[in-house]
């Protein structure tokens, strides 16, 4: 059970992670037939192209920190919801500064890798670790996906239907990552591994889990807001 566990959540990360990259490189695509529709310079396309991409760089560090605090699971999954409406906002977008402002929100994304690398970290073994963190950052390859599968969905249906289908898809992989944890007793070692928040100095495994539980609430209603 243990080693079934483990690779539940590295599979689950994973594909959250190559489902938030994919989102986080489709300005890179996406920003061609804007470039058209708005009369954009090379100066303003390559600012839309890089805004998502500083917004997920500069991000990481406190995405590092709330990960630490709230626990890698629970800061993933509020990850992901807080860019499902801005992707989603953009196919209603009609001046360049919209473009630019939802880019920020949608840069969140990137940061995803700070998240999922300590708390799948946490599931195996420290000479299993290695292959779990190379199966996990071989998420980036939603980069590479982004630039088959976008110029497709624009081609087909026009570039608003590129937010829609991937605000869709990442509102799906947050209810996938989220409703299908591993099956695991409710000890606080299990607590700990679960959502990446130490139980050490509560005296037993059912106040850790209350308390976690509560920390795991406030953690979710604080961090939307924020994000």
């Amino acid at each position: 059970m243990p080693k079934r566990n483990a690779l539940r959540v590295l599979a689950s990360s994973t594909v959250a992670f190559t489902v938030c990259f994919a989102v986080w490189m489709m300005f890179a695509v996406l920003g061609i037939p804007l470039a058209a529709q708005l009369g954009l310079n090379e100066t303003e396309f390559g600012l839309l192209a890089a805004t998502p991409v500083l917004t997920g760089s500069l991000v990481r560090i406190l995405l590092g920190v709330w990960t630490d605090r709230f626990g890698g699971r629970v800061v993933l999954f509020c990850l992901m919801l807080a860019t499902v409406l801005p992707i989603w906002l953009i196919a209603y977008a009609t001046h360049y500064w919209h473009f630019l402002v939802l880019g920020l929100f949608v840069g969140l994304a990137g940061g995803a890798f700070s998240v999922g690398t300590p708390y799948v970290a946490r599931w195996f073994s420290r000479d299993r670790q290695g292959l779990a963190m190379g199966i996990f950052g071989a998420g980036n390859s939603g980069s590479a996906l982004t630039k088959f599968v976008a110029p497709g969905i624009i081609a087909a249906w026009g570039w608003q239907a590129l937010p829609k289908v991937y605000a869709t898809v990442m509102l799906l992989t947050a209810a996938l990552f989220w409703f299908f944890p591993p099956a695991i007793r409710l000890t606080s070692v299990r607590i700990e591994q679960l959502y990446g928040i130490s139980c050490a100095c509560l005296p037993t495994p059912e106040c850790c889990a209350i308390a976690s539980i509560t920390r795991l609430s406030l953690a979710a209603m604080w961090l939307w807001p924020c994000g």
